[in-house]
């Protein structure tokens, strides 16, 4: 019986990076070339591949990588809408028998629509974390009391409680576009007034200049309520939209 090894040639591309660090470009270059081997040694990238095209490749996309940081302008734009419909057709009056009887047909119907549009800017390094905050507040009320000798004084008051809510963006450009990485985080306020966390990771990409959901949410509900004398109807629609859109800011 004779075993045979076959070894595939490897073509190997060693470059010192000018202007970022080899650890932050080996993973945004293993991310686009995932047919590669990528590793950060001693200041270096090493890239290893199976084919002379797929270095040619690296060595495009490491011209466009390796260049000086960029400061980023980053614009959030949040929408929430709500309405609610609400109709009510009923009868009233009074219903003799024998005789004559008063009845009147009553039908009333309303809308009530709102809308938040929030904005906000702020500038990053390419690269760096930036925290986009949605926060929210409740305020607590407090009773304290005071013992003197032979009485007490109450004192009543509070405190605003803040819990965060929002996400950290991290952006990195591409010639034209941009690569988002997001880490949502969301804190609530329980019944017991515990603040619990919740965090989740993404990733959106798009053109630098344009506007990207990141994140939306709707809801629809109805209820139907029916009376001895009538029908009451409501209608509820809720939206939210949270949009981002990464610019180069312009140098002074």
């Amino acid at each position: 019986m004779v075993g045979m090894l076959l070894v595939q040639a490897q073509s190997l591309l060693t470059y010192p990076p000018r202007h970022q660090l080899a650890t932050d470009l080996a993973p945004q270059l293993q991310a686009v070339l995932p047919q590669a081997i990528v590793r950060a040694f001693n200041g270096q990238l090493i890239i290893s591949a199976a084919d002379e095209a797929t270095l040619t490749q690296a060595r495009q996309l490491l011209q466009a990588l390796d260049q000086r940081s960029k400061m980023l302008r980053i614009s959030v734009r949040q929408s929430e809408l709500s309405a609610t419909r609400q109709w009510q057709v009923g009868v009233d009056g009074v219903l003799r028998w024998p005789g004559e009887s008063e009845l009147s047909l009553n039908a009333n119907a309303e809308q009530n629509r709102q809308q938040r549009n929030l904005a906000q800017t702020l500038s990053v390094v390419e690269g760096g974390e930036a925290m986009i905050s949605l926060g929210l507040q409740r305020f607590i009320p407090q009773l304290t009391f005071r013992y003197r000798p032979g009485y007490q004084v109450q004192s009543y008051g509070g405190q605003w409680q803040s819990v965060d809510n929002g996400f950290y963006a991290q952006a990195n450009t591409l010639g034209e576009r941009v690569r988002v990485r997001l880490h949502p985080y969301s804190a609530t306020i329980g019944r017991d007034g515990v603040v619990q966390q919740q965090q989740a990771y993404s990733e959106v990409e798009g053109r630098l200049g344009e506007w990207l959901p990141v994140g939306e949410t709707r809801q629809e509900a109805s209820s139907d309520r029916r009376r001895i004398n009538g029908v009451d109807q409501q209608e509820t629609q809720a939206s939210y939209v949270i949009w981002l859109k990464v610019e180069v800011a312009s140098a002074n």
